[in-house]
């Protein structure tokens, strides 16, 4: 026999199975989405944080060439000024001895000695005829203070496009910087929330896996409670006809009994 109530509460148990697994299973879908979503954001941020590393590397790399290339023309500059200075004092230590004297020998510079062999220096800068007259020295001294001035001033501006990229280059690798911190922070809590969601969906797996066992435990019971319900169907004829029967006979031998 079939206990009462235990094929109704099997089909209730069997309906709440169903929606417990239609509930886990899209809590499963939407943990799916949410996963898919991290790690296309994770790709980002890691894309983007060594973007960041091969921005500030380049920036590197094409500051240390200009300031090589700074200082190759500081020093440049500075060995033509030195040239040229020692090209001026001798020239004007040539013109004030042509001229009797040293009237052409600016004051506050500083004066070479007569032995010191650097007139070759000065030829390499004026040429091999150096002016005797007091106009000509006059010219090819301002000649020179013009060249000096003129490298002076290359000088300086070589200085101040040394110190503004210098600058330009901290502003840049400093935002770099920025960028690639507030990307770290946000991949540190995007791989949380990613470590996250895999643990939750490792446990929704679990559940839909024992949820499942369960519903087809339920399923067979209910399979066998209908076989022997078919087959208590089956024998109701016979067991009615029989007993039918029986309480006919019965029936009968009491009249027999009575009527004697």
């Amino acid at each position: 026999m079939v206990p009462d109530g235990v094929g109704e509460g099997a089909e209730g148990e069997q309906g709440d199975l169903t929606q417990q697994l239609q509930d886990l299973e899209a809590a499963k879908s939407e943990k799916n989405t949410t996963l898919e979503g991290l790690l296309g954001e994770i790709a980002n941020l890691e894309r983007s944080i060594k973007q960041q590393d091969e921005l500030a590397a380049n920036l590197t790399a094409a500051r240390r060439a200009e300031h090589q290339e700074f200082v190759k023309t500081r020093v440049a500059n500075n060995k033509a000024m030195e040239l040229l200075e020692i090209a001026r004092q001798r020239l004007a230590q040539m013109y004030g001895r042509e001229g009797g004297g040293s009237a052409l020998v600016q004051s506050g510079k500083p004066t070479l000695d007569a032995t010191r062999p650097d007139l070759k220096s000065a030829k390499a800068v004026l040429g091999d005829e150096v002016p005797a007259s007091s106009n000509r020295s006059s010219r090819v001294l301002g000649l020179i203070d013009e060249v000096k001035g003129g490298i002076e001033a290359e000088t300086r501006s070589a200085q101040t496009n040394e110190d503004d990229a210098q600058r330009e280059y901290e502003e840049m690798v400093e935002s770099a910087k920025t960028i690639r911190n507030t990307d770290t922070e946000h991949l540190i809590a995007r791989e949380s929330s990613r470590s996250d969601t895999e643990v939750r969906l490792h446990a929704l797996a679990r559940d839909i896996g024992t949820t499942t066992e369960r519903q087809t435990q339920v399923a067979t019971l209910l399979v066998d409670l209908h076989k022997k319900c078919d087959q208590l169907l089956a024998n109701y004829e016979p067991h009615k006809q029989a007993r039918e029967l029986e309480v006919q006979s019965l029936k009968n031998a009491k009249t027999t009994l009575t009527a004697d």
